[in-house]
């Protein structure tokens, strides 16, 4: 949580360590039984090397964030070691205008490589390691 940081944004990320594709960001934000207001929007960005950007053409669903619920951040593919979301705290809210995340899971689709075909008479098979993206 952001418990009492009194900074109009606060922030949550992700060093891969390594250049990864990011493509599909799911967050599950807490409402705490009613005592966080969670936050006002959010946004996903990435690292360029030295500065932090806003990821482009990310789409939000649902559009407004939501308690308790899935946050999810779809975009087209950038490649990066970190990325964050920055969240824009609810000031107004006073003492509940907190900020509450029970997970952050970043998703990408498995290179072309690792995707098998099913033939009509054969059980789905995916290549070590690769897992398709989960439904919504």
């Amino acid at each position: 949580t952001n418990y009492k940081s009194g900074h109009a944004t606060d922030w949550l990320g992700v060093d891969f360590g390594k250049p990864t594709p990011v493509q599909d960001v799911r967050i599950y934000l807490s409402g705490a039984g009613g005592n966080y207001a969670g936050p006002a929007s959010y946004v996903l960005q990435y690292r360029t090397g030295s500065a932090w950007a806003d990821v482009r053409g990310q789409v939000h669903t649902p559009a407004n964030p939501a308690l308790d619920d899935l946050n999810r951040i779809t975009c087209p593919t950038v490649v990066t070691t970190k990325i964050r979301v920055l969240f824009r705290n609810k000031l107004s809210a006073g003492p509940y205008g907190y900020v509450g995340v029970t997970e952050l899971e970043s998703w990408a689709p498995p290179a072309p490589a690792q995707i098998r075909t099913q033939s009509p008479r054969a059980p789905a098979a995916h290549a070590a390691g690769a897992l398709p993206l989960p439904p919504k």
